[in-house]
């Protein structure tokens, strides 16, 4: 068998293996009702592309410490006193203590919570920022700990270019 038909009959089994792989990959209205339609969805799908190894990572700075309850604005890199702050590009993470429970007062609120955290915010990128995630943690009551009912909200944000 000469090199060029070797190659062809390869590429061809290798076609039609690939095809009847993924032949069962097609759903219809009636796949769920089947007792391998999970085992199906896990064999058609198609592999998570690898992230750029030449991405480098974020340096998020962190703008509370895990002593303090309430998160206070830190002065970072201000001009002056009372002054706003921009920084094109740089990375933070602020959070704020919330209270879930019916008898917390207004000051324990996720909604001041909120507030508290775009001051921060606007503190730190005064031009403008994005919102790159968002978190909730339980905290931990030492005295209770299956009935706190307090949580940190946590926002990673962004400056934008302007």
């Amino acid at each position: 068998m000469s090199p060029f038909c070797y190659r062809a009959v390869v590429a061809v089994c290798a076609a039609l293996l690939s095809s009847t792989l993924y032949a069962g990959c097609d759903f219809d209205a009636d796949s769920a009702d089947r007792l391998d339609f999970a085992e199906r969805i896990v064999d058609c799908q198609e592999p998570p592309a690898s992230p750029a190894s030449d991405l480098s990572p974020v340096v998020i700075e962190p703008l509370y410490s895990d002593s303090a309850g309430r998160a206070v604005i830190s002065e970072h890199r201000v001009v002056a006193p009372g002054s706003l702050n921009h920084s094109p590009g740089q990375s933070f993470e602020a959070r704020e203590l919330y209270s879930l429970r019916g008898d917390a007062s207004f000051e324990e609120s996720v909604t001041l919570a909120i507030s508290r955290l775009h001051l921060q915010m606007a503190h730190h990128c005064s031009r403008g920022w994005r919102l790159d995630g968002q978190r909730s943690e339980a905290l931990q009551d030492t005295r209770d700990p299956l009935r706190s009912g307090k949580y940190y909200l946590y926002y990673q944000f962004s400056c934008v270019a302007r």
